[in-house]
């Protein structure tokens, strides 16, 4: 998954961190995914994000990644 997102969505990545963080970092990555939220490293420092509901399955989880950013978008 974290090979995925960093490859193919660092968009999101970078939307994750506008919109939780209100950053704008020229770098970020992915480093870490658990059943409660997930880890970016952006230009440096590590970030948590929490997810709204605990993910149990590789469904779950993309499902949630995609409503945070759809959320993170607009």
């Amino acid at each position: 998954m974290l090979e995925h997102m960093n490859q193919d969505h660092r968009d999101a990545l970078f939307a994750y961190c506008a919109h939780a963080h209100a950053m704008t970092p020229e770098h970020a990555e992915m480093i870490g995914f658990d059943c409660d939220g997930f880890d970016i490293r952006a230009d440096g420092r590590a970030f948590r994000f929490a997810l709204p509901d605990p993910v149990y399955s590789a469904g779950e989880a993309r499902a949630a990644l995609v409503a945070l950013a759809e959320r993170s978008r607009r």
